[in-house]
C-alpha cells in the first residue's frame, strides 16, 4: 500500500507542452512527413501550371491582335480550372491538418489522464536578443515544475491504438491533384518549326516587362487590400469591372512592349527563310501545356536571333 502511494505521488504532477510532444513523437513525425510530402508535390506541380498559364497569358498578350479568339478562350477556361482545383487541394490540407491536430490532441488528452496534476508549459524560453540569422539562444523555462513529461506522453501517443488506427486512415486518403489539359496547340503563322513568343521577348525587353508586371502587381494588391477592409456589393463589382480594365491594359502594355521586338524577329526569320532555313512560326502555349503542333525550336533560334542587328537594338 506504501508503495503504491508513492508510485502514484512520483506520478503526480510534472509539466508537458504539445508542440515539445511532437517533437519528440515517432507517430507524429512520419505522419507529418508523409502527409507534408505528398502536399509538397502537389504544390510543386501546381506552382509549375500556375508558370505556365502566366507564360501563355504573356504570350497571347504579347503577339496582340494574331492571338487567335480559341486560344483566349483556352487559357480563360484553363485559369478557372486551375483555381478550382487548387481550391479543393487546399481545402483538403487544411482539412487533414484539422484531422491531424483533433486526433493528436484526443490522444493527449487520453494520456493525460495518466498524469494528473501535470501542467502545461514550455519546456525552454527565449532568452537574450534576437538578432537575424543567428539562433536565438534559449534556457530551462522556470515556470515549468516537476519532471519533463514530453517525452513520455510521445511514447504514450505512439503506442496509443485509437491514434495510431486514426493516422493510418487519414495518411492513406488520396489527395486532390491539380492537373490541366496539355495538348498541342496550333501555331501563329505558317512554318515548319516554331519559336515560343514570350522566350524570346523576355529576353530582349526584360525590364519593360517588369514594369508592367509590377504596374499590374500593385494595382491588384490594391484591389485585394479594398476586399479585406470590408468593400460593399457595388464597390466589388465596381472592383470586378477595374480588374478586367486592368487586364486590357495589362495586355495593351506588353502588345505594344512586344510589337517591335516581333517585327524584328520576323523580318529576321524571312531573310532566313529566304537562304533556305525552314519556316518559322510563332508559338504561345509552353511545353508544360502541351506546346504546339510544330517542332519547338526556341533553344536554337533564339539567340540566333539575339545576334540579329535588328533585334540586338532593340535589346535593353
Amino acid at each position: 500500500m506504501i508503495a503504491l502511494l508513492a508510485s502514484a505521488a512520483f506520478g503526480a504532477g510534472g509539466f508537458y507542452y504539445p508542440d515539445d510532444i511532437a517533437a519528440a513523437s515517432k507517430r507524429f513525425a512520419e505522419a507529418s512527413e508523409r502527409a507534408g510530402g505528398v502536399f509538397e508535390d502537389r504544390q510543386r506541380d501546381a506552382k509549375v501550371l500556375a508558370t505556365a498559364l502566366r507564360s501563355y497569358e504573356l504570350s497571347l498578350d504579347l503577339v496582340g491582335e494574331r492571338a487567335p479568339v480559341a486560344e483566349r478562350e483556352r487559357l480563360t477556361a484553363a485559369w478557372k480550372e486551375y483555381n478550382r482545383e487548387f481550391a479543393v487541394l487546399d481545402a483538403f490540407a487544411t482539412t487533414m491538418m484539422e484531422d491531424f491536430d483533433a486526433e493528436f490532441r484526443a490522444a493527449l488528452e487520453r494520456s493525460l489522464k495518466n498524469h494528473p496534476g501535470a501542467m502545461e508549459c514550455v519546456a525552454e524560453v527565449a532568452t537574450g536578443p534576437k538578432m537575424m540569422g543567428i539562433k536565438q539562444r534559449t534556457q530551462p523555462n522556470p515556470d515549468c515544475k516537476g519532471n519533463d513529461l514530453n517525452v513520455q506522453i510521445a511514447h504514450e501517443l505512439d503506442v496509443d491504438p485509437i491514434l495510431t488506427k486514426a493516422v493510418a486512415e487519414i495518411v492513406a486518403l488520396r489527395w486532390p491533384e491539380v492537373a490541366l489539359d496539355s495538348a498541342p496547340q496550333a501555331p501563329i503563322g505558317a512554318g515548319e518549326r516554331a519559336v515560343n513568343v514570350a522566350a524570346l521577348v523576355r529576353e530582349v525587353t526584360p525590364r519593360a516587362l517588369a514594369a508592367i508586371d509590377s504596374a499590374d502587381r500593385d494595382a491588384r494588391d490594391a484591389f485585394a487590400a479594398r476586399i479585406e477592409q470590408g468593400a460593399s456589393k457595388d464597390e466589388l463589382v465596381a472592383l470586378v469591372d477595374s480588374s478586367h480594365a486592368l487586364s486590357a491594359k495589362t495586355a495593351e502594355a506588353r502588345a505594344a512592349a512586344g510589337r517591335p521586338v516581333l517585327a524584328a524577329a520576323d523580318k529576321a526569320l524571312a531573310k532566313w527563310a529566304k537562304k533556305g532555313a525552314p519556316a518559322t512560326a510563332w508559338c504561345a502555349n509552353p511545353v508544360d501545356l502541351g506546346g504546339c503542333t510544330l517542332p519547338d525550336a526556341t533553344k536554337d533560334l533564339v539567340p540566333a536571333l539575339l545576334q540579329d542587328k535588328r533585334v540586338a537594338k532593340l535589346a535593353e
